[in-house]
């Protein structure tokens, strides 16, 4: 798979990306952009500024590093690592990456990294793929999923 598709694995710690995303000067116009972005997408009127600030800084920190290695998809710890150490949760901002192109699943999934880039290849890049693993059923109609996020944000 390496040779044929010139695949990669980039590692990184979740230390590096925290300071990348802490490195970023308050109201720099790349946060007031993605802020801004994220306002006009979703009701975020129950998150304080703090909570937007940091959203977006995990953002840019992530794109920031995604264009610097060239990479295609991220796998990312983030359950509960992120919480633990940025107190907040990363889903809204790996919907937005997979949204944008850039797929990126939970758990440091790589190979379910690997399985939404391949579902967005062979939809040409025109539909942001969901991954979600099911994992039991709780009722009747009801069904447990892990994890639930990295879904798609805008309908095509």
């Amino acid at each position: 798979m390496i040779r044929l598709f010139r695949q990669r694995v980039v590692p990184t710690g979740l230390v590096d990306i925290m300071q990348r995303a802490a490195g970023v000067k308050k109201g720099a116009p790349e946060l007031t952009k993605i802020a801004k972005e994220m306002k006009t997408q979703a009701d975020l009127s129950a998150l304080n500024s703090q909570t937007i600030e940091k959203l977006a800084r995990l953002e840019f920190a992530l794109k920031q590093f995604v264009a610097e290695k060239g990479l295609s998809a991220v796998g990312i710890q983030c359950w509960t690592a992120i919480q633990e150490v940025y107190g907040m949760s990363p889903c809204y901002v790996m919907g937005r990456l997979t949204d944008s192109g850039v797929m990126a699943s939970c758990e440091v999934d790589i190979y379910g990294a690997l399985t939404m880039l391949i579902q967005y290849r062979a939809s040409l890049c025109e539909v942001a793929p969901h991954f979600i693993d099911w994992t039991i059923q709780h009722q009747s109609w009801q069904t447990l999923s892990w994890p639930g996020t990295a879904a798609m944000l805008r309908r095509r």
